[in-house]
């Protein structure tokens, strides 16, 4: 949930066509989000934006339109189970599952930056997958 009170002023330019920033977001519910951090090389500087992500699907989306080169950083904030636990960890590599894992896993694999297995969806392990048919779409820069 977002608020106007919670909006901060802007200039237009620096901003696509209708957005808005915010200072703070409150969410009430218990599931993981994503924050990205991406690199967008302008004239004479590069802008670093960073984007809160609700669903790992438009995370896939987003990813998929990027140069991988612009992925500054990406964290992922799940419940952890205890009443009000959060975890926050830093992800260094997304994959994209192939159709056959789809359906078990999610539309995304994350491998932890102090982890050296994959994770679905609902932070749990996935098996590694031999046939080479999972694609890589981020890295962390």
């Amino acid at each position: 949930m977002t608020s106007p009170h919670f909006e901060v002023p802007v200039p237009k330019s620096l901003l696509p066509k209708g957005g808005s920033c915010l200072q703070a977001v409150s969410l009430s519910t218990w599931a993981a989000w994503f924050v990205l951090t991406t690199a967008h090389e302008e004239e004479k500087s590069t802008i670093y934006q960073t984007t809160l992500v609700s669903w790992a699907s438009t995370l896939r989306g987003l990813l998929e339109s990027l140069e991988s080169s612009s992925v500054v950083g990406l964290q992922w904030m799940r419940p952890t189970g205890d009443a009000g636990g959060w975890k926050l960890t830093g992800i260094c590599e997304v994959w994209v599952p192939d159709a056959r894992e789809e359906a078990m896993t999610g539309v995304l694999l994350f491998k932890e930056s102090a982890q050296k297995w994959l994770l679905d969806e609902r932070g749990a392990p996935v098996a590694d997958e031999s046939s080479g048919r999972r694609q890589l779409v981020a890295v962390q820069a």
